[in-house]
């Protein structure tokens, strides 16, 4: 199992710790189980990290309960979007429409929604695996909420912390049977809050947005042997198979001045601009898979709301043009990178 470092600032540990409350035994317990881990003061126990887990999220899933009783006491007003789910197995990259048009929901049928999305952490049968399931919008309250979501987020990095506790290629594989059905992805994703009264809230898209991320080979040899039972819908398992350990062998006999890289595209996805004191450029900016709440007494009377529109992949600009690379698996989107342009030639 892994280590996570905490002598950096940077650490993802000491940022949550510097963030609890010091009162939550649970976050308190999990903080103390990872740092006795680290400094190897306790052997790791399998076992006892999946009890953990299990309890983290179990907790996770009652607090979202909670938040949610507390901010609908609260609410005013509530506009949501309900958008199509993407759709796929996981064997290919997802198939993102041409089109996408937000139905506009309002008032309680809204508030309704935005609670029950809070708590989605089951994925759609028909998702694609790679995405998460979204519901855009925002929730007007007369009290602030920040405090509560918080702790709520908290929550989801501890047991994200714990998590990475086991071998990256070996993840899924442990949580898919203690929860099952259930996308981390949606679990992980944070919630936003703004417990200032803004002027003006405009949604918009964001498109051919990528995740690119370094591995090392014994990483890529992980990702590889654990995408090898999800074989694409136009190869039969036996070619997908050969294709997989061909490139685990090229995995082992790296070019010179190269490193493996592994992008992800993730589908097209709402954002929120939030307006503060008549500023003309926006404040803050959020992604907004889920409905973000904001402090507003008086409901939409006081701003501006610029809803989301349909979002059309002809109008949008191309995809930004990266490093000069050589794919391994394009199926994964998994490439090497040249770090010495003449290495490619």
């Amino acid at each position: 199992m892994n280590k996570q470092p905490i002598n950096s600032e940077e650490s993802p540990l000491l940022a949550l710790e510097k963030r609890i409350d010091g009162h939550d035994n649970l976050l308190l317990g999990i903080i103390g189980l990872l740092r006795s881990i680290e400094c190897g003061a306790v052997a790791v126990d399998p076992s006892l990290v999946r009890l953990q887990i299990r309890e983290t999220y179990d907790a996770l899933v009652s607090r979202v309960e909670k938040m949610n009783d507390f901010w609908r006491a609260h609410a005013n007003d509530a506009i949501v979007y309900q958008l199509p789910i993407i759709r796929g197995d996981g064997g290919d990259a997802p198939e993102v429409p041409a089109q996408i048009e937000p139905n506009v929901i309002v008032g309680e049928q809204a508030v309704r929604m935005a609670a029950q999305s809070l708590g989605q952490f089951q994925r759609d049968p028909e998702q694609h695996p790679g995405t998460v399931w979204r519901l855009p919008g925002v929730v007007f309250l007369n009290e602030p909420i920040g405090e509560i979501i918080d702790s709520i987020n908290q929550v989801k990095d501890a047991l994200h912390l714990l998590i990475k506790l086991f071998p990256e290629g070996s993840r899924a594989t442990i949580t898919r049977p203690m929860m099952p059905g259930v996308s981390m992805l949606q679990v992980y994703r944070h919630i936003h809050f703004s417990d200032r009264v803004p002027h003006r809230l405009s949604f918009t898209w964001a498109g051919h947005t990528t995740l690119t991320k370094t591995m090392r080979p014994d990483q890529a040899i992980a990702f590889l042997n654990e995408r090898k039972s999800i074989v694409p819908a136009d190869y039969d398992c036996e070619k997908w198979e050969s294709i997989i350990e061909f490139q685990k062998k090229q995995i082992n006999q790296p070019p010179m001045n190269a490193e493996i890289k592994l992008r992800r595209y993730l589908a097209p996805h709402p954002r929120l601009m939030l307006f503060y004191d008549g500023n003309t450029a926006y404040d803050k900016m959020y992604h907004a898979n889920l409905p973000i709440f904001v402090y507003a007494p008086n409901g939409t009377k006081s701003f501006k709301v610029s809803h989301l529109t349909q979002y059309e992949r002809a109008k949008r600009r191309g995809p930004r043009k990266g490093y000069r690379h050589v794919d391994l698996i394009e199926k994964l989107n998994m490439y090497w990178v040249y770090t010495n342009e003449t290495s490619a030639e």
